[in-house]
């Protein structure tokens, strides 16, 4: 076959049948080609009315709610066809048609030369094969600097690159952990995931079941106004969402919130309310996707992993109503406090 570059020795083609491990994206949704019009129209209804017959249970209306969500989501979002291997393009960089051109080019002026053994058609090969490989390197270029820039806004698009240059392609390699004083190497997926719970566990401090010693009542200077959420508060916080995040175990994606913001303020509201009112919150707010991610050192050292934390994104969003009326209310008096101090 062609030579790489400007190698003269050529490149032997084999085939090979390897067994690999393949993951499969068939079930995954494909936000960019979503019909958020249609959805839009889908979510734009009376929630108030339709909560009133699930009672007072946050569970249950949070649970109504995001089945409406995901059976929006099913009829106007398409799916992923096949596995993304599968479906992943000849070409690595998007190329323009002359340069497709001037590949197939070298192909053929190659195989000129191996028929006739002429040097006008090897010469005229090595011309075709620096202009390929002087236009590859402007491309790779300019997808370095396209990444350098977006780094901070998209550091997804950063980390998927360095991962693409490294070597080890595994998250999580095989553990070495001490089972009655003798080191054991795990492999399997599952004993893996048990020996890494149970070291982050065991970093965590434990409050005692005991109830909170009571303190000391002290008058009060001033009282904390109650929280008031609103249709406003909650359509701002969806408007700033960042797009490239992952959804938490209620697999609804943020770009989905985005698009129907508007239309879901008014069921948000009442569920948060309802929250607030009952003391409860649904379970899918108190669960996490917990992922354990490569710090440094030996791979085979569960301690050299830590846990990160995926959420509810409705959740981070209550979270951050609740922060902010904290902060608003806490910040005029530390100031005062602080001017006091001062003069």
């Amino acid at each position: 076959m062609t030579p790489v570059g400007k190698s003269d020795h050529v490149v032997l083609s084999f085939d090979c049948e390897l067994g690999i491990t393949s993951r499969d994206n068939s079930h995954k949704f494909n936000f960019i080609k979503g019909d958020y019009d249609q959805l839009r129209l889908f979510m734009d209804r009376n929630w108030i009315k339709e909560f009133e017959l699930l009672g007072d249970g946050v569970d249950d209306v949070w649970n109504y709610f995001k089945s409406e969500l995901e059976r929006g989501m099913k009829m106007y979002i398409p799916m992923c066809k096949g596995n993304s291997w599968k479906q992943k393009s000849t070409w690595s960089r998007p190329i323009s048609a002359y340069q497709k051109q001037m590949i197939n080019k070298k192909h053929r002026l190659w195989q000129r030369y191996q028929e006739t053994r002429d040097i006008k058609r090897l010469r005229e090969y090595k011309k075709v094969r620096n202009c390929v490989r002087k236009e590859t390197r402007k491309i790779e270029k300019q997808e370095q600097l396209h990444i350098a820039r977006n780094c901070k806004s998209n550091p997804k698009l950063f980390w998927k690159y360095v991962r693409n240059k490294s070597s080890s392609l595994s998250t999580v390699s095989h553990l070495k952990v001490k089972v009655n004083g003798e080191e054991t190497l795990i492999t399997d997926n599952k004993d893996k995931a048990t020996a890494l719970l149970e070291f982050f566990s065991s970093v965590f401090t434990k409050e005692p079941d005991s109830d909170f010693i009571e303190l000391d009542k002290v008058a009060l200077t001033s009282e904390m106004p109650p929280l008031h959420i609103t249709e406003y508060d909650i359509h701002q916080k969806l408007s700033q969402l960042k797009l490239n995040k992952s959804p938490g175990p209620d697999t609804i994606h943020p770009r989905v919130l985005y698009e129907v913001c508007a239309e879901i303020c008014s069921p948000l509201k009442h569920i948060m309310e309802l929250s607030f009112n009952t003391g409860d919150v649904p379970v899918d707010w108190r669960s996490a996707v917990v992922r354990a991610l490569y710090k440094k050192g030996s791979k085979t050292d569960v301690s050299n992993y830590r846990p990160v934390s995926l959420t509810c994104i409705s959740w981070k969003l209550m979270e951050s109503l609740v922060r902010d009326h904290l902060m608003n209310s806490l910040l005029p008096i530390i100031c005062l406090a602080t001017t006091s101090m001062v003069s």
